[in-house]
């Protein structure tokens, strides 16, 4: 009967599946602890062969919870006032992403491989910068903005958030990683974009305590 409801569902619906047992599986034994035996028995009857059709390796699966961690803000309407305040809420949405955080604490060795590196390069100008471009851009239509140059503003933010940032965040020291969000802040009030608020500061601070932590925690 188990196979027979597993068989039922669509392939949308087993990739879900596949994705929740993982992202549990990740979070509580971690990327390198997490086999395919592990995976396999607690999908209730779908096959290896259901895991690979959507998935060739366990590697792309974390690529595929990242990745879809990205999609999931972009799916939502920034909430505020102006564009300024957009901006803030989708940088605080992300400091404040503990699962995903946690997954890049999981598998930080992992995170050197190409293809997560190349899957993130391709999310960030595919999809992330065209989107802080446009709310950067009705930033100076709103006056919370004032520069000629949105475009490089939207890629200076993406890149450094997403690359140079967060995916070596578990690699940075918390006076490290309070530095280079202070250093976006001075830049961008130097471009009159004071995208980094006193509250993304206070996040960051906190986070950052958090990263030292978890790294004491690893090494001990």
């Amino acid at each position: 009967m188990e196979d027979g409801m597993a068989k039922s569902k669509s392939p949308d619906e087993n990739r879900q599946i596949i994705l929740d047992v993982v992202r549990t599986l990740f979070l509580e034994k971690g990327y390198d602890q997490t086999s395919l035996t592990d995976i396999i028995s607690q999908l209730g009857g779908l096959t290896k062969g259901v895991v690979y059709h959507h998935f060739p390796s366990k590697g792309a699966i974390l690529d595929a919870l990242i990745g879809d961690a990205d999609e999931n803000l972009l799916s939502k309407e920034w909430p505020g006032n102006c564009a300024i305040e957009k901006i803030q809420y989708a940088l605080i949405t992300s400091l404040s992403d503990v699962e995903k955080l946690s997954f890049l604490q999981a598998s930080q060795i992992t995170l050197k491989s190409p293809s997560i590196l190349a899957q993130q390069y391709e999310l960030s100008y595919s999809l992330l910068i065209p989107k802080f471009q446009e709310v950067v851009r009705q930033g100076v239509t709103d006056g919370s903005i004032s520069t000629d140059f949105p475009e490089e503003i939207a890629e200076l933010l993406v890149v450094y958030f997403n690359l140079i940032i967060g995916l070596r965040i578990t690699e940075l020291s918390p006076d490290d990683f309070l530095r280079k969000i202070l250093f976006l802040k001075k830049l961008f009030e130097s471009m009159k974009a004071p995208i980094i608020s006193d509250k993304i500061l206070a996040l960051a601070s906190d986070l950052s305590t958090k990263i030292g932590g978890q790294i004491n925690e690893t090494t001990h």
